[in-house]
């Protein structure tokens, strides 16, 4: 209420329910009557400095009739409104306040580290090439569909052997068709140029491989002679991307389209030949897991030495479901890179656009899928 009305007692008017007249009528022997009137409250407003003024009409019975205080007023008893006030629903308070803060936190995690951004950019490259791939193929049908009934309509008036050459604007869905096209087409270009960009220092994260695969080998031998394979066609893949990169983007000079072709082609081979490392390191790694399951299955507790703590058959088996899963997570990657590592080796390619994007979401969710279990 507005302070101005300092002449009536506060529990007179406090908490006065919406679209509601409270009168009092005081005794004769007052000498006159008090009413409030607030025929201006709106059902829709919640704070109180949102209502209008509160009226107050004074009205002497007598001429001798004596003023009271508003201490000497006996309080007025007013149904009480039992709805609390609505918390406000504007978008800005719904995006600050709604309970998405661990996943806003989980996603910051996500891309805070290079390897989870470039999951994320790989995930919206091939995801907008292949819709722009379907965008495109949706255009060219539409398209189709329109020259085959222009054609159908001209046929009648037309000679034999008479031909019409006709241009009109296009209509409104191709238009946007083709925008959207071209739109996630520019999309996935950029986001495959920001991670072509970020692998830039990827002789660096080479290094600090060899050293791992040096100071910790692995037991097995067939894997450490996989892993020191890889180190070297990866080393090989970085030192010929980054310089056709940086050909193409006109800091090293000189470089003709040939030359830059044939860099590209053999850097997707060396990757060619990680993958298909990948693929005898898994395996081998199957064959480590099934004797260790065997070895399970004929075995009970076992004591960890020093730290006297019982680990059970099922907690082995528990840790052994999780490097399947793991396992089966790289499987799948590695089968669907394989075919785009030959299509990047081919002059020409031979894999569609569309198989291309989907291909490419394929691996890049579950890149996602794995990145994001791990920074939970």
């Amino acid at each position: 209420m507005k302070k101005h009305q300092r002449d009536i007692s506060p529990h007179l008017y406090h908490n006065i329910p919406q679209r509601t007249t409270a009168i009092a009528t005081y005794s004769a022997r007052l000498g006159f009557l008090a009413q409030f009137d607030q025929p201006y409250l709106n059902t829709q407003r919640t704070n109180p400095q949102d209502c209008a003024p509160t009226h107050v009409k004074l009205s002497a019975s007598t001429s001798s009739a004596k003023m009271s205080t508003p201490s000497d007023l006996p309080p007025i008893t007013v149904p009480m409104s039992s709805s609390s006030p609505p918390t406000p629903s504007t978008a800005l308070h719904v995006l600050l306040t709604r309970p998405h803060a661990p996943h806003l936190s989980h996603l910051t995690r996500l891309t805070s580290t290079t390897a989870g951004l470039d999951r994320t950019l790989m995930l919206i490259q091939y995801t907008c090439h292949l819709l722009s791939s379907t965008l495109r193929t949706l255009l060219h049908r539409h398209l189709a569909i329109l020259a085959t009934r222009f054609a159908e309509k001209a046929s009648t008036t037309l000679l034999p052997n008479e031909r019409v050459i006709a241009t009109f604007p296009a209509p409104p869905l191709p238009s946007a068709l083709a925008s959207l096209a071209s739109s996630t087409a520019a999309m996935s270009a950029l986001a495959s140029d920001v991670r072509t960009a970020m692998r830039l220092v990827g002789l660096l994260q080479m290094w600090a491989w060899a050293c791992a695969a040096y100071t910790e080998p692995d037991p097995d031998a067939v894997v450490r002679a996989v892993t020191w394979a890889q180190v070297l066609v990866n080393t090989a893949y970085y030192a010929l991307e980054g310089p056709v990169y940086l050909a193409g983007k006109g800091v090293v000079r000189g470089w003709s389209e040939e030359r830059k072709a044939r860099w590209w082609r053999a850097a997707s081979m060396c990757f060619g030949g990680h993958v298909g490392l990948e693929v005898v390191r898994l395996g081998r790694v199957w064959m480590l897991r099934q004797e260790r399951v065997r070895a399970l299955d004929n075995g009970g507790e076992e004591e960890k030495p020093g730290d006297g703590v019982f680990v059970t058959k099922e907690d082995k088996m528990r840790a052994l479901r999780e490097e399947e899963r793991k396992w089966m997570t790289s499987v799948q990657i590695n089968a669907a890179y394989a075919p785009l590592c030959v299509h990047w080796s081919m002059p020409g390619g031979f894999v569609s656009d569309t198989w291309y994007g989907l291909l490419g979401s394929w691996a890049a969710s579950l890149y996602i899928r794995d990145a994001w279990r791990n920074s939970a």
